[in-house]
């Protein structure tokens, strides 16, 4: 089966349009990040991979213009921290 075959049956599993899939995290984060915009926020957890971290921080914030934000969802405050 190809990569093609694959992200189909993955949106087929989940009732959706589209599947993707990609060879590394590294490439799923560049790619997603490719289709936003200057000035565009992401919102990122603040244990994430740190080659993530510093690709938000590096190129996301300091190349692209977008803002990043990192959110703490454990302990008592969990999810409630992404009102911030």
């Amino acid at each position: 089966p190809t990569r093609v075959v694959l992200e189909n049956l993955i949106a087929a599993l989940e009732k959706a349009k589209y599947g993707l899939c990609f060879a590394s995290g590294s490439a799923a984060t560049a790619s997603i990040t490719s289709i936003l915009r200057t000035g565009d926020h992401i919102v990122s957890i603040d244990d994430v991979y740190g080659g993530t971290n510093r690709y938000f921080q590096n190129i996301a914030v300091k190349v692209n213009g977008m803002k990043v934000s990192f959110v703490e969802l454990a302990g008592s405050n969990g999810a409630n921290n992404l009102d911030n």
